[in-house]
């Protein structure tokens, strides 16, 4: 005796559920299968007739042949595994979306039990928060080439004034050197005026003693020998000495002038090495200021020694 197995809603809503996955899984391979095909086909359709081929053999908009050979491009690379249990509408929605963000999104929510209205809503708030995200990464950047070009424009700014400094510095010196050579020049024309009143003199002088040296020797008496005015050998000797210090003056100014630049120039320095190595620029002060001072001490005593 045959015994009847008594149906149940449940059971028949199982089957028709299990029809619907077979279905789904054969149209979803099916998909697959044509978009390899039209790969095929577009590899032999000549250019530019490829829209006018779609509708006339298979009357597939281009849009349409692109999600179905995209989905067979992804089945071939091995990418499927999160397109697999799902149809192909949702699986063509999905495409939209990297591997990788795609297999995360199939793990954060339930794809197969979502509506395509649901998956869809799902998917532009998805797209909506990485366009947020990369406004904000834009905006970041942004803030960091702003920062990076301030620096640079603050970093041009000191060196335009550090250059500015130089200048005014060697403008100060070449001055100085202007009216040190000016001096220079005036005592050395007053040198030569003084020089050529010299030979003046010593010819009147020799012509002088030439002729009273005739006239003595007329009158059998001894001659006397003429040297140099002593007010003119004093002046001399005036305007040689002051030539002399003119110079040592110079070459004196011109290193208080170096030593200055060099002091400013190792204050900067360390300034700077500060905000990078504060320890390490204490270090080197302290060095230096040490050697400042013995220096410093050394002079004191050449002026202790010159008092």
């Amino acid at each position: 005796m045959t015994m009847e197995i008594t149906r149940t809603p449940d059971m028949i809503a199982g089957e028709i559920n299990a029809i619907k996955t077979q279905v789904r899984s054969t149209a979803l391979l099916a998909s697959v299968e044509i978009g390899k095909r039209l790969q095929e086909a577009k590899g032999l359709v000549p250019s530019g007739a490829w829209t006018e081929w779609l509708e006339n053999n298979v009357a597939y908009s281009p849009r349409t042949a692109q999600n179905l050979m995209a989905l067979a491009a992804e089945f071939a690379a091995g990418h499927a595994q999160a397109l697999a249990e799902l149809s192909y509408t949702k699986a063509v929605m999905l495409l939209a979306l990297p591997q990788d963000e795609r297999e995360d999104f199939v793990e954060q929510h339930d794809v197969e039990g979502m509506s395509s209205r649901e998956l869809r809503q799902a998917l532009r708030e998805l797209q909506q928060k990485n366009e947020e995200m990369q406004i904000t990464m834009d905006q970041l950047i942004q803030e960091k080439n702003d920062s990076a070009v301030d620096a640079l424009k603050e970093q041009v700014a000191t060196l335009n004034a550090d250059l500015e400094r130089q200048k005014t510095a060697v403008e100060t010196a070449r001055d100085v050197n202007r009216a040190a050579k000016a001096t220079e020049k005036e005592l050395r024309e007053k040198i030569t005026a003084a020089e050529r009143k010299l030979k003046d003199t010593e010819a009147a002088a020799e012509q002088e003693r030439r002729q009273l040296q005739q006239a003595l020797s007329e009158a059998k008496q001894p001659i006397i020998q003429q040297v140099t005015p002593p007010d003119v050998e004093r002046e001399l000797e005036e305007l040689r000495g002051k030539l002399q210090r003119s110079q040592e003056e110079q070459a004196l100014r011109a290193g208080y002038d170096l030593l200055r630049s060099s002091y400013t120039r190792l204050n900067r320095q360390l300034s700077d090495l500060e905000t990078r190595e504060p320890a390490l620029a204490a270090q080197f002060r302290g060095a230096f200021a040490r050697g400042l001072r013995l220096m410093a001490e050394g002079l004191e005593e050449k002026e202790a020694e010159g008092a």
